[in-house]
């Protein structure tokens, strides 16, 4: 009973620290008039790749007042 504890607990644990890969959204839209400029699809991606890639169109977009967020 113990070593199916164990066995059990540890799967638990294991799928845990994995990553959970799922498609994003990456809203960006203009903070003085609210237009949306665009929104992109990340697909397939852990949570902070799927930041860093919003947090690249922000960059782009942040020339024109246009701010990206990650839903």
């Amino acid at each position: 009973m113990k070593k199916v504890f164990f066995f059990t607990a540890l799967v638990f644990v294991i799928f845990s620290l994995t990553s959970c890969k799922k498609d994003w959204l990456c809203t960006c839209s203009n903070a003085t008039t609210g237009i949306g400029a665009a929104t992109y699809q990340v697909k397939n991606a852990a949570k902070k790749d799927a930041q860093s890639t919003c947090d690249n169109y922000d960059n782009y977009w942040k020339v024109y007042g246009t701010s990206c967020s990650l839903n």
